[in-house]
């Protein structure tokens, strides 16, 4: 099964999205923020497959998160 990574703080979004994924057959590990995210991504045992979020955002923005998960990949 494929792991995805998916990352959103509007929780509308963030909920539709990750039943979508889950419902095509995905793992998907769910963050509200790069913050999370990256902890999540860095405590995986597995590879992520795809990382799915925004790339403006408050904190650790999709740009930065990309540059810090590439720098130290999972």
């Amino acid at each position: 099964m494929n792991t995805l990574l998916f990352v959103d703080d509007m929780e509308m979004i963030h909920n539709l999205m990750c039943n979508v994924l889950r419902r095509s057959g995905y793992s998907v590990l769910e963050a509200e923020d790069g913050w999370a995210a990256l902890s999540l991504a860095r405590g995986q045992s597995g590879p992520v497959a795809l990382w799915l979020t925004d790339s403006v955002r408050p904190g650790v923005g999709g740009w930065e998160l990309r540059r810090d998960l590439w720098a130290s990949p999972p």
